[in-house]
């Protein structure tokens, strides 16, 4: 998956320390990537180390069969009060 679909998949079942760490990480992962220069291994490393973390925190499993997906299942599937949530009724 692309890392910001990733991130949008996530999002939702993160703390809001997650979600602050994770938005972090992704903007430090930009400037990193814009900052890198062809040889600088210094930067390479810094850039394997953000992109770790941020793994880890929305990418440690799959999210469309993994934990995230499973956890979803409560979420409903259109806005509370809209009318086409009546149709969902039981």
């Amino acid at each position: 998956m692309h890392c910001d679909c990733c991130l949008k998949v996530a999002a939702p079942f993160l703390t809001e320390e997650q979600r602050l760490r994770t938005r972090n990480l992704d903007e430090r992962l930009g400037q990193l990537r814009v900052r890198v220069k062809d040889g600088d291994r210094r930067t390479s490393v810094l850039i394997e180390t953000v992109q770790a973390e941020l793994d880890t925190l929305v990418a440690a499993e799959c999210p469309l069969c993994g934990e995230l997906m499973i956890r979803s299942l409560a979420v409903s599937l259109t806005e509370a009060g809209a009318a086409e949530s009546k149709s969902w009724d039981l």
